[in-house]
């Protein structure tokens, strides 16, 4: 930016150009951008956010019917479902598949 002979040394706000003292030496709106060139400042440049790795479950390859009564209640949680752990675990098996089937 060219600057005039008599603003050589004013520092651009956004409001205009002023002196040291903080005199207004010229009034005008300013952009960041104009200010930053005027007073040889580089704009400060935002790093770039990382990107956001999702994190793959693992599956599981477990058979049902080898759940715990206590493993076969917090699967039947994860749907919504509370099962009694008082019962036998086939009738526990079959209201687990027929959850998930």
């Amino acid at each position: 930016m060219k600057k005039a002979g008599w603003l050589k040394n004013g520092i651009a706000t956004e409001h205009g150009i002023v002196d040291s003292k903080g005199t207004m030496l010229k009034r005008g709106k300013m952009t960041t951008h104009a200010i930053h060139a005027w007073n040889g400042i580089s704009p400060v440049v935002a790093p770039a956010p990382a990107p956001v790795v999702e994190e793959e479950e693992e599956e599981v390859d477990v058979e049902i019917e080898d759940l715990t009564k206590g493993e076969l209640e917090e699967l039947a949680r994860t749907y919504g479902v509370e099962l009694d752990k008082r019962e036998s675990k086939a009738s526990l098996l079959s209201s687990v598949k027929a959850l998930i089937m």
